[in-house]
């Protein structure tokens, strides 16, 4: 879903993004900085694999860059919460914003009416959940520095 979102992005063109689409991009995305680029570029020097991330991410740059972006798990959580149960996010109005704009665009179908809030699944989403958003914020977070590294080197 987050893919098919990027890709009806880029066929828009980035002049014509909406306020609301840049603040999605910002909480799925964590901002790659200049000192993350030269900590990319002495990885690929010293080719050690002996650093991993205290976060678990093991994507490398400064912990104040890393601590900027602080919205993206809770983001990623309620994100997937939602997906599992089909229950709105309680405090989740970006999420929300995020699940009308999947709709607008046709790339979401809502599974349930409001009046059908709050049902009970089988399994706690909080308990099912977590790992898995863990593991997606590092592979969003992954991809993107991967590739704003990619298109600092090619400029």
């Amino acid at each position: 879903m987050i893919g098919k979102y990027i890709e009806k992005l880029v066929s828009f063109g980035i002049e014509n993004l909406d306020p609301s689409d840049r603040t999605i991009l910002g909480l799925l995305y964590q901002p790659v900085s200049m000192s993350d680029v030269k900590y990319d570029e002495d990885e690929d020097d010293d080719d050690d694999e002996e650093e991993e991330e205290e976060d678990g991410t093991g994507l490398g740059g400064s912990k104040k860059s890393r601590s900027k972006h602080k919205e993206q798990l809770p983001f990623l959580l309620s994100f997937l919460k939602y997906l599992y149960s089909g229950n709105y996010p309680r405090l989740g109005n970006k999420v929300s914003a995020f699940f009308s704009r999947l709709q607008d665009l046709g790339l979401h179908t809502q599974p349930r009416g409001r009046d059908e809030l709050e049902e009970i699944s089988p399994f706690t989403p909080r308990d099912l959940v977590r790992s898995v958003a863990v593991q997606l914020k590092a592979e969003l977070q992954k991809m993107y520095k991967n590739g704003s590294c990619e298109l600092h080197k090619k400029v």
